[in-house]
């Protein structure tokens, strides 16, 4: 299966492992939509899309079918889920800073859709064009005041393998690991019970804004 996929299959398995191995990030997710309901709020926001250029990407609609955010609850090290109503909001804020706030046009590409929210001010995009010379779908961090950019993923579904990933191995952390602050001697991390996996730190390239 090639990244380019649906997705559904790893954000199930996404959603069984948070129920079994961070049950707080699996309370937090709000409830999926029903495909008209994003369409009809997708609508609304046409004007959006029409100043990007681009089509709502199909990975979207997937991922706010499945659950629609996660309630600024952190469902993987510091990163929240944006819900669709969220998501929108800032992709608008968004396009609107590139022609009054950012230094330059490559600062922000209004192709880039936000899907959540890592750090103050940042945010993971789904690029709808692949600019920057990447692809269509890659997964970008974008910071609004600084300019390094992170291509953390060529796709939606293999950022999301990633978080998969991340649980698989916090879950074997857990039943075969220490706890937090002791030391071990069999290389496996650490971890705390009362947080969620750290990752993923993942990259595919970087690149700077404003070169």
């Amino acid at each position: 299966m090639n990244g380019t996929s649906t997705i559904t299959a790893t954000l199930n398995e996404l959603e069984f492992l948070m129920s079994t191995i961070y049950p707080p990030a699996f309370m937090a997710l709000g409830d999926g939509m029903a495909l008209a309901d994003i369409q009809r709020t997708v609508n609304a926001y046409s004007p959006v899309l029409e100043k990007a250029g681009v089509d709502f990407p199909s990975e979207l609609v997937e991922l706010y079918h499945w659950h629609n955010g996660s309630n600024r609850e952190d469902i993987i090290g510091p990163v929240q889920l944006l819900s669709l109503e969220e998501a929108l909001e800032t992709w608008r804020a968004l396009i609107d800073a590139r022609d009054t706030e950012f230094p330059s046009d490559d600062w922000y590409y209004p192709s880039w859709i936000p899907f959540a929210e890592s750090w103050s001010d940042s945010y993971l995009c789904i690029d709808a064009k692949g600019v920057a010379g990447g692809n269509r779908g890659q997964i970008v961090e974008f910071n609004r005041n600084r300019p390094s950019r992170t291509i953390q993923a060529l796709y939606m579904r293999d950022w999301f393998q990633q978080v998969v990933d991340d649980y698989a191995l916090e879950e074997l952390t857990r039943t075969h690991g220490i706890p937090a602050g002791e030391e071990g001697e069999d290389g496996l991390y650490d971890y705390d019970p009362e947080e969620p996996p750290e990752g993923p730190n993942c990259h595919v390239r970087f690149f700077e804004a404003g070169e």
